[in-house]
């Protein structure tokens, strides 16, 4: 006969009873734990970073403003604006276009100008890059010499961007561009 008695029976029974309860309770909060991580991860291995780049070619005349994707994911712009001595210029509509060609004293006759003009949402894929504003001579103007180019210093790039999981971010300026 067993040492204790009935109370070794009761305590072997409550054990058979509540183990598969405190089994099942560790195995789910496993799983919660796990997919949580799991759900973690994948917002990170889709991060988009927009950085903004500007092109500046003395010899040609080029001067372009772009931003580049250099994350992971896909970026969703939602709002961009190019800043000149501090004044931000939404491209919205040409009249943004048109007023940073005005700062940098590029008429028309002389210069060919493209400005990306945002009516929507714009998606930009990993390592690729979204032109902004791009200014070079037009045909028959093209530079005898080197042509002088605006102080970067001058430009700044301001917006909002998305991952797709709607994690949201703004466009750095306070760096200078690559």
């Amino acid at each position: 006969m067993l040492k204790g008695g009935p109370g070794w029976k009761l305590f072997a029974e409550l054990v058979r009873l509540w183990l598969p309860v405190l089994v099942s309770v560790c195995a789910i909060s496993l799983t919660v734990f796990q997919a949580a991580s799991t759900r973690r991860h994948a917002r990170l291995s889709v991060q988009p970073r927009l950085e903004w780049r500007l092109v500046e070619e003395s010899r040609s005349g080029v001067f372009e403003i772009s931003l580049a994707n250099v994350g992971l994911g896909p970026a969703i712009v939602r709002s961009v604006a190019i800043g000149v001595d501090g004044i931000p210029k939404r491209l919205t509509d040409l009249a943004g276009c048109e007023a940073i060609a005005a700062a940098l004293a590029r008429s028309r006759e002389e210069f060919d100008t493209r400005c990306f003009v945002q009516q929507n949402d714009r998606v930009v894929r990993a390592g690729t890059e979204l032109p902004l504003f791009r200014s070079e001579p037009a045909d028959g103007h093209a530079p005898a010499d080197e042509v002088e180019l605006p102080d970067y210093r001058r430009f700044s790039v301001t917006g909002t961007y998305c991952s797709f999981y709607e994690d949201c971010w703004e466009i750095e300026s306070s760096q200078s561009p690559r």
